[in-house]
């Protein structure tokens, strides 16, 4: 073989062995991505079975409280669930306003105490008021058929063009569908819920020691909960959080009924920063009389 083949032939080994190696840095590369993608997923489902799995256990603890009052109810509770800590809290569902029972009076306030426009807090009340009379209308025609009520979901409240994801991200965590009440639990209720009621707003409802609806009982049959838990795992820096709605059946065959599952949980910071974008700058909350 003459000198010049020889470096031919050489260069052609170099460009194959470099082929080579673009190959396996590509394909190293590309496995790198799927275990890092695979650890993600693995980690989204061990946080996930560690939510539910918190879920779960303050469930358990409010249907099987008798005397004791669970401990989930006065203060936030971490529990190892597979080696995760989970965070979860519980409080009354009565702790909200419901869209289908509550005075008009403490709803507008409440949306004006939240950073709506008194014009748009008018027209959502107004809104409530008129879809309750058209089912009290409809059960009336129907005479002795069951009908559901006015509001099945609170996120009905925000099919309507003119409530934008601000309004709808502020407002949601203290609105239910659930409870029939006219009134509140300010005990548990967020500091909005309070204020719009005429209490301190300011006041932690940690402060304020045991919710009245718990304090010194067991938890009844009939009573209605909403359940919070979040995890995160650091590795991957992801978060898993649910927040279920649950009844007390006082059944030892089926002890509480899920009436609604949100996931993830509403974030009471993201909820007061879009609350807080509702408001201009300066602004002093005016409330006044309310649509009837």
């Amino acid at each position: 073989m003459r000198i010049g083949d020889r470096g031919f032939a050489l260069l052609i080994v170099v460009i194959a062995l470099a082929t080579l190696s673009l190959i396996f840095a590509a394909a190293l590369s590309t496995t790198h991505q799927h275990l890092e993608a695979t650890m993600a997923h693995l980690a989204r489902v061990r946080l996930a079975a560690a939510v539910d799995g918190a879920v779960t256990t303050a469930a358990y603890d409010l249907a099987t409280a008798r005397e004791i009052e669970p401990t989930v109810l006065t203060a936030p509770q971490t529990l190892d669930i597979g080696g995760i800590a989970v965070t979860v809290r519980a409080r009354p569902e009565a702790a909200k306003l419901d869209l289908n029972s509550a005075s008009p009076d403490l709803l507008y306030r409440y949306l004006v105490v939240s950073g709506l426009d008194r014009n748009l807090a008018q027209h959502l009340v107004e809104s409530i008021l008129a879809r309750r009379k058209d089912a009290d209308l409809a059960v009336a025609k129907a005479h002795d058929r069951e009908r559901g009520p006015p509001f099945e979901a609170v996120s009905e409240l925000f099919a309507a063009k003119d409530v934008s994801d601000d309004v709808a991200q502020c407002i949601e965590p203290d609105l239910t569908v659930f409870t029939g009440l006219v009134s509140v639990d300010t005990d548990d209720a967020s500091p909005r819920v309070r204020e719009a009621a005429g209490l301190d707003g300011k006041t932690p409802s940690a402060q304020r020691g045991v919710s009245a609806a718990t304090a010194g009982r067991a938890v009844a049959a009939g009573e209605i909960f909403e359940i919070t838990a979040r995890a995160h795992d650091d590795e991957t820096d992801q978060t898993q959080s649910r927040q279920v709605v649950v009844r007390v059946t006082g059944s030892g065959r089926t002890p509480i009924w899920t009436l609604s599952t949100h996931a993830p949980a509403p974030d009471a910071e993201k909820a007061q920063a879009a609350c807080d974008r509702l408001k201009p700058p300066l602004r002093t909350a005016e409330t006044g009389d309310a649509p009837r």
